[in-house]
């Protein structure tokens, strides 16, 4: 293009590949802010699992008894994590008084194996979906994106002490 001395301003081609370097930069920019935002909501839903937790303990302390799951969420401590789930319960001492000899599983998940569990409250994650298994022996939170909070049977133990 031929410019003259006196011309002022941008030619189309320019003002384009400016616009596509800003879009780039806010694209990225929303992408890592996304980021952001939902590891945010993994860290709320995990104070709200520990609230729950309280909750559940405060019921071990008055009644020396596992609360009994209804229909796998707990009637005493309905919450709700932040994708606005609500969280479930599972329990293996169905009502059972907390004693040294109660019922129990094994937990296994990313970080190992948690021998001795008696509860477990559990968020569905992000996609609301449960990924997680149990057996007999076991609950199995190895894949997927549930996150979960156990609590042991030396834990209700060492409570009522």
């Amino acid at each position: 293009m031929d410019r003259r001395l006196g011309d002022k301003g941008f030619t189309l081609l320019e003002i384009v590949l400016v616009m596509v370097v800003f879009g780039l930069i806010f694209g990225m920019g929303i992408s890592v802010w996304m980021g952001i935002l939902e590891s945010r909501k993994v860290g709320v839903t995990r104070s709200i699992l520990h609230t729950a937790e309280n909750c559940l303990v405060n019921y071990v302390l008055q009644s020396h008894t596992v609360p009994p799951a209804a229909e796998g969420y707990t009637r005493w401590c309905l919450v709700k994590d932040a994708w606005g789930n609500r969280v479930k319960f599972e329990n293996v001492a169905d009502g059972e008084p907390v004693h040294a000899r109660m019922s129990t599983k094994e937990l296994r998940d990313r970080e190992g194996v948690h021998p001795g569990v008696v509860m477990v409250l559990v968020s569905m994650g992000p996609d609301g979906r449960q990924d997680y298994s149990i057996t007999e022996e076991y609950f199995d939170f190895r894949k997927g994106d549930d996150i979960h909070l156990y609590v042991t049977a030396s834990e209700l133990n060492l409570m009522l002490l």
